[in-house]
């Protein structure tokens, strides 16, 4: 069976939409901000693909903290340290939001505070050649749910995958993909998060709760089909590696 790790870094940011993608696999949520132990992570080939601990996938969810606030959460430290450990062992990951920043920083690229109007709603999203044949990506549909203060410089070795008209939306590095939007999310999480974890983002957005609201409910079914092809298509990956012999 499929061993996914998905960390959740507050209970409002959840799996959402990837609820029903997980129910067939073994899951293991680790939320670090409680002190929860990230787990040891191997490659398959080192390991040999059977102990029961073994790391098939991992799942970095959202938060709305900064990916560069460890002196208030000092977890992240550990965390981008695991991160890094997860994709040197060529372990596939999946970061979202948060995630994909923390992916950033822990590969060498720089998560910081995004400057300027901040993204807060449903936008088109633009695929770069390589987005356009990545098999999971492709499937990101053209318009994307995205909220966030923060953004990221791309590590050196990664390759962009999409982008938005302001910011980079989806890399990929080694085995990991980060996507800066938010798949999971339906609206109605969204727009709970817009009157509390996320308010001040849509103010520096210039997008009024109203607005933002009535695009996230307009385009609930458009996103949620996407999504769904999204995450199926990432995790036939996983069981794709685990299933290919060397």
């Amino acid at each position: 069976a499929v061993h996914l790790i998905v960390v959740e870094h507050e209970a409002a940011a959840s799996v959402g939409r990837l609820a029903p993608h997980l129910v067939e696999h073994r899951v293991t949520t680790v939320r670090p901000a409680n002190g929860d132990p990230f787990p040891v992570v191997a490659d398959r080939d080192d390991a040999g693909g059977e102990a029961d601990n073994q790391v098939d996938g991992v799942i970095v969810l959202g938060g709305s903290m900064g990916a560069y606030e460890e002196f208030a959460h000092p977890w992240l430290i550990d965390e981008k340290c695991w991160i890094a450990q997860v994709v040197g062992a060529q372990v596939p990951l999946l970061g979202i939001c948060l995630g994909s920043q923390l992916l950033a920083d822990a590969t060498g690229g720089r998560a910081y505070r995004a400057e300027g109007r901040l993204e807060a709603g449903v936008l088109n999203l633009h695929l770069t050649d390589a987005g356009q044949v990545d098999p999971v990506v492709a499937k990101a549909g053209p318009r994307v749910f995205a909220v966030h203060g923060d953004t990221f410089e791309l590590p050196p070795d990664a390759t962009l995958m999409a982008r938005t008209d302001d910011y980079q939306q989806a890399f990929r590095i080694g085995s990991a993909l980060g996507v800066q939007f938010h798949p999971e999310t339906d609206a109605g999480t969204a727009i709970d998060w817009a009157q509390s974890l996320v308010g001040p983002v849509l103010d520096r957005a210039g997008v009024t709760q109203s607005e933002f609201a009535t695009q996230l409910r307009d385009a609930e079914d458009e996103l949620a089909s996407a999504a769904h092809n999204l995450f199926a298509a990432w995790l036939d990956g996983v069981d794709r590696r685990i299933t290919t012999p060397g």
